[in-house]
């Protein structure tokens, strides 16, 4: 039986297989991390590069492979947990929790500072419209002058696996390895996510780290369901050109009464500041004269989703981004171009960013037309287009900021040596998250950090410790490691102690089904014989993040079992199709089930649509198949004709 794969969208692309950086301290926020030359060791054997760019498909080598010039693999650490000697630093702040083995002074800068800059991003980014998570952000902080190089048995293995390959003429000759620490780098899964963060203490350019663009994406694309793609790729580029300025701690006083939870003295209020946007963004060499001809922008109408395909992706990518401007710039200027005081505002928000954001809400729920346009912004399409086009010349020049309303008041935190349940259960999902990435990666190296992951799990295990949460990421570890009857008792006592994790839930729910599948061959189950996988399901609805691996499974069920199709499951459907429209397997399997109760034309609809998003070539032929054993669309008749009986 294939196994569900948890890429978002039905394809071959996992949120799970991507490297991003979380905090960077580049400027330019990129979020493809660098090795650091320090950690990088040179290892005589012959692999291919393997680049990895935020946002790219991760792809396994063909069967021969040729090395390119340079030769480069980046895993995550290996065995960072065994030194002993300096106890890991426990802390949680809001929804973060954090364990470090920084200097107590380096990791309460970086506590308050993560702690900031979110509470300031929501300027411009709302909650609202990021993925709400029952699970908190998990932080690893390492220090840089502790780092080891690569473990000796991983890179022995190495060694070992391509010589074999290049024995056996599936790999070409090519020059050394270089194999590094990944030093920054953040994972997730549909509900979790963890950050690793490796940090010279030596550094005086602390107040630089910010977040990237890449965690930015992270929190809209992971929302259910997403904004449309016109704020994510309008905010992307507003953001491109924005600072997060958040003043540090400036003396060791203030370090103190931060680390004692003293509130720190009042400094400048944290703000956004956002430059003028870069004219090679239109395609400008130069900004252009007030006099010369206007932008080319395309309207907002084709930016908003009416596409008629005239206008190109930059071109659109672009006026998105314009848009963003004029609904963040508060506007108010005098003679001389000089921004005024802002007028004062309970939430520090625009009136126009707050219609912005309604309007950004209500299209990831809706069908965008210039109705809702006009009942979010009081505009229409054409008043719209007016207004960029007249804006255009002061997004081009001037700069705008964004500011607080008042100083924010980092939540008091005691920063302590970790008791072994939190040491094991914070770094066990950072050392979890990684698998999946490994095994996209570098699929021999996989059982090794399976091996990792479960020994720093179950250390605070071994000492007797029952948490349900630490129940429930054993248990997500063993399906990480594809080993299902191991995860069902971790799973089961982790759900038997109300765990609060979807994933836990679902994923007890699937295998419980696929036991009795396997327990009952060719039989159909009855609801009473499914009741407690329905129980499992419908917690894991309950919970967040919203999973759409819960819808698919229902419909899966419903499928196999033949269950009635009443309007509760078909209410129950279409609530998660609302919420994950895009994911094809979702689409795909409520199909199945539409054609199954010979509603066709459900069926054919959500076909031709997933046939459109499909990017996997297997997906993409059971879909086709599928479409084709549909019967054929109905004609519609001439008015006046009659549509003749159909035989019995």
């Amino acid at each position: 039986m294939q196994r569900n794969t948890r890429g978002r969208g039905g394809n071959a692309k996992s949120p799970r297989a991507r490297l991003m950086t979380h905090l960077c301290r580049d400027r330019s926020k990129i979020d493809k991390p660098a090795i650091a030359p320090q950690i990088r060791l040179l290892v005589k054997a012959l692999i291919p590069l393997v680049r990895l760019f935020c946002l790219a498909l991760l792809v396994m080598p063909a069967v021969v492979r040729s090395a390119p010039a340079e030769q480069i693999v980046e895993l995550p650490p290996f065995a960072v947990e065994e030194n002993a000697a300096k106890p890991w630093r426990y802390a949680a702040v809001a929804d973060a929790e954090i364990v470090s083995r920084c200097p107590d002074d380096l990791t309460v800068q970086l506590i308050r500072r993560q702690y900031r800059l979110h509470e300031l991003l929501t300027l411009l980014l709302p909650r609202e419209l990021q993925i709400k998570r029952g699970q908190p952000r998990y932080y690893v902080f390492y220090n840089a002058e502790n780092q080891t190089a690569v473990n000796r048995d991983i890179v022995a293995k190495i060694e070992t696996h391509e010589a074999n390959l290049q024995s056996s003429g599936k790999m070409k000759v090519g020059p050394d390895l270089q194999v590094g620490l990944l030093p920054n780098f953040r994972f997730w899964d549909d509900e979790s996510l963890a950050i690793f963060f490796v940090i010279d203490p030596t550094l005086q350019d602390r107040d630089e780290f910010t977040l990237s663009a890449g965690y930015i994406r992270y929190l809209m694309e992971s929302r259910a369901p997403a904004p449309p793609d016109w704020f994510v790729e309008g905010l992307l580029g507003l953001y491109d050109h924005a600072e997060l300025s958040v003043p540090p701690l400036r003396s060791a006083l203030d370090i103190m009464a931060a680390s004692q939870n003293i509130n720190a003295p009042k400094t400048e209020r944290d703000v956004i500041r956002v430059r003028p946007l870069a004219p090679a963004l239109f395609g400008l060499a130069a900004v252009p004269d007030k006099k010369a001809p206007p932008l080319a922008l395309a309207p907002i109408a084709e930016v908003l989703g009416d596409r008629t395909g005239a206008f190109s992706i930059a071109q659109i990518k672009a006026t998105a981004t314009l848009f963003m401007r004029w609904a963040y710039d508060p506007g108010r200027k005098n003679a001389k171009g000089v921004q005024l005081p802002e007028q004062p505002r309970a939430d520090g928000i625009a009136a126009r960013t707050r219609a912005l954001w309604r309007l950004a809400e209500r299209a990831a729920n809706e069908p965008m037309t210039e109705a809702l346009l006009q009942e979010c912004l009081g505009l229409d399409y054409a008043a719209v287009d007016a207004a960029l086009r007249a804006y255009a010349a002061s997004a081009l020049n001037d700069e705008f900021t964004l500011r607080a309303p008042q100083p924010v008041k980092v939540p008091a935190f005691e920063l302590r040596d970790a008791t072994p349940l939190e040491s094991s259960r914070v770094r066990g999902e950072l050392a979890r998250l990684e698998i999946d990435y490994v095994r996209e990666v570098y699929p021999a190296l996989v059982d090794d950090y399976v091996a990792q992951a479960r020994r720093i799990l179950r250390r605070a295990h071994d000492l007797g410790e029952t948490d349900a949460r630490l129940l429930a990421s054993i248990g997500l570890c063993e399906v990480d490691a594809r080993n299902d009857a191991a995860a069902h008792p971790f799973l089961s006592a982790a759900t038997q102690g109300r765990v609060v994790r979807a994933r836990a839930w679902y994923e007890l729910a699937r295998i419980e089904f696929e036991q009795w599948l396997a327990a009952h061959p060719g039989q159909k189950p009855s609801r009473e014989a499914l009741a407690a996988v329905l129980a499992q399901l419908g917690t894991a609805r309950t919970q967040l993040p919203p999973m759409p691996e819960v819808y698919e499974l229902y419909a899966r069920i419903w499928t196999v079992a033949e269950l009635p199709l009443g309007q509760n499951m078909l209410t129950l459907l279409n609530n998660g199709l609302r919420l994950f429209p895009n994911r094809v397997r979702l689409l795909h399997q409520v199909a199945v089930l539409m054609a199954k109760h010979g509603r066709v034309e459900e069926a054919r609809g959500l076909t031709e649509r997933a046939l459109i998003l499909v990017r996997s070539p297997e997906l993409r032929r059971q879909l086709e198949a599928l479409q084709k054993s549909l019967p054929p669309a109905a004609v519609a008749q001439p008015e006046g004709a009659t549509t003749p009986p159909q035989s019995r």
